[in-house]
C-alpha cells in the first residue's frame, strides 16, 4: 500500500512540474511586445497563476472479496456389485456302450509230420604223436687262455739329490699295487738310508753320513746320496680255464593229440507245418455314445448399480468491504506572482 502512495505523489509531483513550465510559457508568450528603442526599460508586473498542490483526502473505498464456504449435495454414483448366481449349463459327456459284432479270422493250424533223418557226427579220441625238437644246453670246456702279469722290483740307484718317498713299494706295501702305482713321488719327510730302507724323520742318519762323508757338512736330512727305484716288469704265462659253451641236441618228444573221426548215424525228427484255416469268433468292441447333461454352476457376477451420496464441496461466496484509503489528490491555487516586463519612457506600452 505505501508503494502505491509514493507512486501517487511522484505521479503528481511531474504533473505539477510540467504544469509550473506551462505557465511560464504562456506568460511569456502573451506579455506584450515593446520594440525595441531606446526609450523603453524593464519593469516588474503582478499576476495571478494557478500552481498545482497535492493534497491527500481519506476516502471510503468498496472492494469485493472472496471467501470460502462448505456446503452440501445429493450427487448419484455407479457402485459395482459382485454376487454369485446359479447359471444353468449344458454340456456333452461321451459314454461307453459295450458292443458285439461277428469277425472272420484266418488262423494258422499246426501239422505235425515224422521223417527218418541221416547225421555225420565227428567223435573225438585221443592218440599219442612222436616229434623231434632242438634242444640248447650248456657244456664246460677245458681251454688254454695266455695271460699278462705286472711284475717288478726296486732298485737303489745312487746319484740323486731329492730323497724319494718309500711309500710305494716298502716293505708294507705288495709288488703288485707298486708295479701298477709306478715310481715313488718325492717326499720331504722321507728319507733313504745306506741299506736302503726308509728312516723316520726322527732316526739319527749316522751311517749315511758316514757312508758319504760329502753330505755330512750339508747339514743332516736335507740331501740323500741314493735313491729308491721301481723297476716295472710284465711276465705272460698260460693257464687252463674252464669256460661254459652252448651245445644243440636233437630230442624226441611224445605228446597226445585229440581228433575227431567222422561217424554217420540216423534218428527220428518231427517237423511242423501250418496250414491256414478260416473262423468266425464273436468281438466285443466299445464305442462312445454322445449324451446331452445340464449341470448347475455357481457364478461370480458384477453390475453396476446407482446410488445417492452426500457430497461435501467448498465455494468462494464474494462479498463487499469498505475500509478507508488515503488518495492523493492535485488541486489548483490561485498564487500572486511578479513578473518582470518592459516598459517605454513617455510612450504607452501597449
Amino acid at each position: 500500500m505505501a508503494f502505491f502512495k509514493v507512486l501517487a505523489a511522484g505521479m503528481l509531483l511531474a504533473i505539477a512540474l510540467s504544469a509550473s513550465l506551462a505557465v511560464a510559457d504562456v506568460v511569456a508568450t502573451f506579455a506584450p511586445a515593446v520594440p525595441p528603442g531606446p526609450t523603453c526599460a524593464a519593469g516588474t508586473v503582478e499576476t495571478t497563476i494557478l500552481v498545482p498542490q497535492i493534497v491527500y483526502e481519506n476516502r471510503t473505498m468498496t472492494t469485493v472479496c472472496q471467501r470460502p464456504e462448505l456446503r452440501e449435495r445429493t450427487i448419484v454414483v455407479d457402485r459395482t456389485v459382485s454376487e454369485v448366481q446359479n447359471v444353468p449349463r449344458e454340456y456333452t459327456v461321451e459314454v461307453p456302450r459295450t458292443r458285439v459284432r461277428q469277425v472272420s479270422d484266418i488262423v494258422e493250424r499246426p501239422v505235425y509230420h515224422d521223417f527218418v533223418m541221416r547225421t555225420t557226427v565227428a567223435v573225438p579220441h585221443t592218440e599219442t604223436r612222436v616229434t623231434t625238437r632242438m634242444v640248447s644246453r650248456m657244456v664246460p670246456v677245458q681251454e688254454q687262455k695266455t695271460i699278462c702279469e705286472l711284475a717288478g722290483h726296486w732298485e737303489v740307484r745312487a746319484g740323486g739329490t731329492t730323497p724319494y718317498s718309500v711309500g710305494y713299494g716298502s716293505e708294507g706295501t705288495s709288488g703288485s699295487q707298486s708295479a701298477a702305482l709306478g715310481p715313488a713321488p718325492p717326499s720331504p719327510r722321507t728319507f733313504i738310508g745306506p741299506r736302503g730302507r726308509a728312516s723316520p724323520p726322527d732316526a739319527e742318519p749316522a751311517e749315511s753320513i758316514a757312508a758319504c762323508p760329502s753330505c755330512a757338512t750339508a747339514g743332516p736330512w736335507t740331501t740323500a746320496c741314493a735313491t729308491r727305484v721301481w723297476v716295472p716288469q710284465t711276465i705272460q704265462h698260460t693257464v687252463n680255464v674252464t669256460s661254459l659253451r652252448p651245445v644243440c641236441e636233437e630230442q624226441t618228444v611224445r605228446y597226445p593229440v585229440t581228433v575227431f573221426q567222422p561217424d554217420a548215424h540216423t534218428r527220428n525228427v518231427q517237423f511242423v507245418t501250418y496250414r491256414p484255416e478260416l473262423v468266425m469268433r464273436d468281438e466285443p468292441y466299445t464305442v462312445l455314445v454322445p449324451e446331452k447333461r445340464v449341470a448347475i454352476e455357481q457364478v461370480r457376477v458384477t453390475r453396476t448399480v446407482p446410488m445417492q451420496e452426500r457430497q461435501q464441496y467448498t465455494v468462494m461466496v464474494p462479498y463487499q468491504e469498505q475500509h478507508q484509503v488515503q488518495v492523493a489528490v492535485c488541486r489548483w491555487v490561485a498564487k500572486t506572482v511578479v513578473v518582470t516586463a518592459p516598459s517605454c519612457a513617455g510612450v504607452a506600452c501597449p
